[in-house]
């Protein structure tokens, strides 16, 4: 039984020093600790990417386009017969 109570005093106390330093860095910016900005953005590497990311996807889906069309018409010629 005094196992499981310090057990739960240690827990309790790393807890408390986890929300402390949770309000400490979102108070200070959480920039200086590699966290998100204090703003909610991602930063500008992070957008770069995700834009980078983004115009692959559209490239890819533009040129897939003819080809789910060409499979549609195939589909529906198959139907007819």
């Amino acid at each position: 039984m005094a196992l499981q109570t310090h057990i739960n005093d240690i827990m309790m106390k790393r807890l408390t020093k986890a929300k402390a330093t949770i309000a400490a860095d979102s108070s200070a910016g959480a920039a200086a600790t590699g966290g998100a900005p204090a703003d909610g953005g991602y930063g500008p590497r992070y957008e770069a990417h995700i834009s980078e990311m983004q115009a692959k996807l559209d490239a890819a889906n533009n040129r897939c386009g003819p080809c789910f069309a060409q499979l549609s018409h195939m589909v529906r010629d198959m139907s007819r017969l």
